[in-house]
């Protein structure tokens, strides 16, 4: 038998490594049996401070409720402000997790935390109370509030305007937010000091852009998606970056684009102002969905980890986009549009962009404070004013020609400068289509036509290849109905040239007629 050998099916070996072996045995059970008590302690006293933080958490949030969507969402107390956010935000998790070491001096896990979380989360469901959160503007009663830092809010209404360092209105909060600054006092801020900041081509212009923002703090209205466009050099980035400042600022003033409805929905409903700089190529369910946004609208989308469980994200926003002719070819984006146009600079009167913004800066609160003004003057006399005919985006025509008498003008001054924005819109519309740059030229000499869909092609086509315009590229029809498509993405705008286009059919064939007033 060799030492150490196995004899019948047994381990053998000599008494002393045997003596070895169960001491070694005897050690490696009574540390498991120190490790399992560890381990079993550690549970115990985790359990007990993921209890702890739930409660803490719920007596030092000011406040757990659901949002308008059902979502849960807590009022909790920073240094020197509030915030609201929803509970699953990453910002409460800080939050929780700071609450977690300062108080209990413990440094939560994962599982702990999604626990307590979670807990929070059900609380705020079940029991909360449903508010209305709202982004930058908000109106209750006669009444409109202006979020100023998060904590205090700018109330203003036809008795004037204060800052309310309790407002009862509830503004959502976002990482990348800024507060506005600290406006100068009523009667004595300056508005029209944002004109020395901007090379606008016209008064008519100027008076557009000041009513504007006078309008854009004015909350449920459509507001008109602003193009600014000009040549090469002609600070459109700036004019929008200084907008962007004076009433919703945030870390990023401008966005470099959206890669698809998902993000523009997220992107919209987080801020009053969304504005989209250096738009070369206008795709179409971009310029649909800022249509939308003018308007109000909801995106839905599946949860994560979720099979029918889906999430609506509510948007209203104000939309900007600036290129050197970005909204061409989008009709219903035009219609809904306030264009605009900017002047080169000449090279000897250029200056470095952070010199300009920080001078910006500098009378801000003046600005804000004359804006305030305006607003609060145009809310006197809006309802006293009577108008013979409104244009599309009537709301806005409405309190824009109140804005333009709080600014010292008359309201008709805004309405000829707002219908001289109505006509660029068309024009720019049929510079962009060649089926309607060929209608105005067939019609140029004529009254009335009338045919069938493929007869119009026929002597359409023959038009455009006078103007030089491609009959066998991918922007010409290529048959009647996509013919009959294109005329009725232009008729607004061939109606408003005095071109009318009038669809029958006489029981053998569809006919079309056109008619030149």
């Amino acid at each position: 038998m060799a030492r150490g050998g196995v004899l019948c099916g047994k381990p053998v070996g000599s008494p002393a490594r045997n003596g070895r072996a169960n001491r070694n045995a005897d050690v490696r059970r009574k540390n498991a049996r120190s490790v399992d008590r560890t381990s079993t302690e550690g549970s115990e006293k985790a359990s007990q401070n993921k209890e702890a933080l739930t409660w803490l958490a719920r007596d030092r949030a000011i406040s757990l409720f659901r949002d308008e969507e059902g979502e849960a969402c807590a009022l909790i107390k920073l240094p020197g402000r509030r915030r609201i956010v929803e509970v699953q935000s990453k910002e409460f998790k800080d939050w929780l997790r700071a609450l977690a070491w300062y108080e209990l001096k413990w440094v939560p896990s994962g599982d702990p935390l999604r626990a307590s979380i979670g807990t929070l989360e059900a609380i705020a469901k079940m029991e909360g109370p449903r508010y209305p959160l709202h982004v930058r503007c908000a109106c209750r009663g006669e009444h409109i509030w202006i979020d100023l830092d998060g904590s205090r809010a700018i109330r203003a209404s036809t008795e004037g305007w204060e800052i309310d360092n309790k407002p009862p209105i509830l503004f959502r909060s976002f990482p990348d937010q800024k507060a506005l600054p600290v406006p100068e006092k009523p009667d004595k801020g300056d508005v029209r000091q944002i004109l020395r900041f901007v090379n606008l081509a016209d008064d008519g212009t100027q008076l557009l852009l000041l009513c504007y923002l006078v309008v854009a703090l004015v909350p449920g209205i459509p507001i008109p998606a602003l193009v600014v466009h000009g040549v090469q050099g002609s600070a459109k980035t700036t004019l929008l970056r200084l907008i962007k400042r004076t009433i919703d600022p945030s870390v990023v003033d401008l966005r470099a684009g959206v890669k698809d409805e998902d993000e523009f929905a997220l992107a919209a409903s987080q801020t009053r102002l969304l504005y989209l700089d250096n738009v070369t190529l206008l795709p179409g369910w971009l310029s649909d969905a800022i249509c939308r946004a003018t308007t109000g609208a909801g995106h839905a989308k599946r949860k994560l980890y979720t099979n029918k469980e889906s999430t609506l994200i509510r948007y209203r926003c104000a939309c900007g986009i600036s290129g050197i002719n970005p909204a061409s070819g989008k009709q219903d984006l035009l219609d809904r549009a306030l264009m605009l146009s900017l002047n080169g600079i000449p090279p000897d009167t250029r200056r470095p962009e952070e010199d300009l913004i920080a001078e910006f800066d500098e009378v801000r609160p003046s600005i804000l404070g004359g804006l305030l003004d305006s607003l609060v003057h145009a809310l006197r006399v809006k309802p006293s004013l009577e108008l013979a005919e409104l244009p599309r985006m009537a709301d806005f025509a409405m309190y824009g020609a109140a804005a333009a008498v709080a600014l010292g003008r008359r309201a008709q001054d805004f309405l000829d400068a707002y219908q001289g924005n109505v006509r660029r819109q068309h024009e720019a519309a049929i510079d962009a289509s060649p089926v309607g740059q060929t209608v105005e030229e067939f019609m140029s000499d004529r009254t009335s036509w009338q045919g069938s869909p493929a007869e119009l092609l026929e002597y359409l086509t023959a038009s455009a290849e006078g103007l030089k315009i491609r009959t066998n590229g991918k922007g010409w029809p290529g048959n009647p109905s996509w013919l009959m498509r294109r005329l009725k993405e232009v008729e607004t705008t061939l109606t408003a040239s005095g071109i009318t286009i009038h669809r029958t059919h006489d029981g053998q064939q569809r006919l079309v007629t056109l008619r030149r007033d």
